[in-house]
């Protein structure tokens, strides 16, 4: 399938991006609209000036809180942050809340009001929203606008064989509808790190890689406990317990956790990555912390090889995945740098997706012999309810999501799953299994993978 990129625009932040020099981007969380303007301006004029000054950090993100109605408006920012740090920054833009024509009207005001930079992603969920729009559609009507430069997100740490399958799938139809840049999710295995970029090289996917990196708090530390600190993201018992242990020395802890930072920064670098996004940073002091503890350790780790051996003797060779979730699509990750060719060194791992039972083939083969994409009405309605799991309207081809309804997904994703399913591959809801996870589990055994990956089928 053809990339549907867009290069009519003069972009400098995709300019930065394709000129192969490693880049970082910060993260800045919106504020709450109860907290003082004058205190957030005098906090990004910081960061902004120390953007100007550092050119290797590539521009300012903008993020919001879970509770995003209460957050200052990120418009409201953009035109300082862009006089202040010479770049417009980049905007998550979340599904949640909003439909396709709302999201739209939201689009067409972040076209018209210089917010040029997007990373689009459908949000979690959230019992206070009733509407997601897709990620897909939101970066689909984005082209429709000139001038923005869109970017999507991908989860590499799911340790099932359907959840790792799902990601990357999901992962092409994004940049099948023109994402042209992706941003991983927050995580601590390097080996899904490195399993991302193989996978992209596999698939020849040359759109630029980022890494988003956290400093971990004393706070983060603590909730380190309950195995998880961002949604889709297990953490394993052994390094939340190593964590547990560095928050004894309260006096070194924050060392452990920038030199933690800098190793990953180090690693992504030598894996190739095009960048890292880094959060939990707050002011330009820390920043500018990272950036010269980051050349120091260079000096120190001047290969791959030399860094692998640190990184594992850092954490005394935990494991990162939690048991018995810990598949990793790649054999011998960790042991070999080069990711631009895929050899015998990266065999794919033996391994095979969720089993079809009984009654999902005897409704699979009975919805398309009875053509149930066009049966219409109460008949419609009722088989609908009976073989796809909803009689309302489907809002897509029934052929194409092999005939499952898309509608019993919380959020009414229809492309493939969120990032932020249960380390079991179940529904992040913790109710129900994903029923993107059944919709690839049918497609493989009826080998129409291909579908997953297309925007427009």
């Amino acid at each position: 399938m053809q990339y549907k990129m867009n290069f009519n625009d003069d972009s400098p932040l995709r300019k930065r991006f394709m000129s192969g020099q490693f880049f970082y981007l910060v993260e800045y969380e919106l504020p709450a609209q109860s907290e003082k303007i004058s205190k957030v301006y005098e906090d990004l004029n910081t960061i902004c000036e120390c953007i100007l000054q550092e050119e290797s950090v590539a521009a300012l993100t903008l993020t919001d809180r879970s509770d995003s109605s209460k957050c200052v408006e990120p418009l409201d920012l953009i035109s300082k942050i862009t006089a202040r740090s010479g770049v417009s920054p980049i905007v998550h833009l979340s599904g949640k809340g909003y439909d396709p024509e709302s999201m739209a009207d939201r689009l067409a005001v972040f076209a018209s009001d210089g917010a040029n930079n997007v990373l689009a992603m459908s949000g979690d969920l959230g019992s206070e929203y009733q509407e997601y729009t897709d990620s897909v559609d939101i970066i689909k009507k984005a082209h429709t606008f000139s001038g923005l430069y869109v970017g999507a997100v991908v989860n590499p740490f799911k340790y099932t064989v359907n959840d790792s399958y799902g990601q990357y799938f999901k992962m092409l139809c994004k940049i099948n509808a023109g994402a042209e840049y992706i941003v991983s999710q927050v995580g601590w295995d390097m080996k899904k790190l490195q399993e991302l970029l193989l996978f992209c090289r596999m698939r020849d996917v040359n759109v630029p890689l980022i890494a988003r990196l956290s400093l971990l708090s004393e706070e983060d530390g603590k909730r380190m406990t309950t195995l998880s600190l961002h949604k889709g993201v297990p953490i394993s018992r052994e390094f939340a317990s190593q964590v547990q242990r560095e928050l004894l020395s309260s006096t070194q802890f924050m060392t452990t956790q920038l030199r933690r930072l800098c190793l990953q920064i180090i690693g992504c670098e030598f894996m190739g990555y095009s960048g890292v996004q880094l959060c939990g940073l707050h002011t330009a002091e820390e920043l500018r912390t990272v950036l010269k503890t980051v050349a120091k350790m260079k000096v120190e780790l001047r290969t791959f090889k030399e860094w692998v051996e640190e990184w594992q003797q850092f954490h005394h060779g935990v494991s990162m995945a939690t048991t018995p979730y810990n598949f990793y699509i790649f054999k011998n990750l960790l042991k070999y740098q080069t990711v631009f060719d895929i050899d015998d060194n990266f065999e794919l791992t033996n391994a095979s997706f969720d089993q079809s039972t009984f009654p999902q083939k005897w409704k699979y083969k009975l919805a398309a012999s009875v053509n149930l994409e066009k049966r219409t009405g109460l008949p419609g309605k009722l088989l609908r309810s009976l073989l796809t799991g909803s009689g309302e309207e489907p809002e897509h081809d029934l052929r194409q999501s092999q005939y499952l309804s898309m509608k019993q997904c919380p959020k009414k994703l229809t492309y493939g799953p969120c990032g932020g399913g249960l380390v079991n591959g179940d529904c992040e809801n913790g109710q129900s299994p994903c029923i993107h996870n059944l919709r690839l589990t049918i497609a493989a055994d009826r080998n129409e993978l291909d579908k997953l990956e297309d925007p427009d089928g």
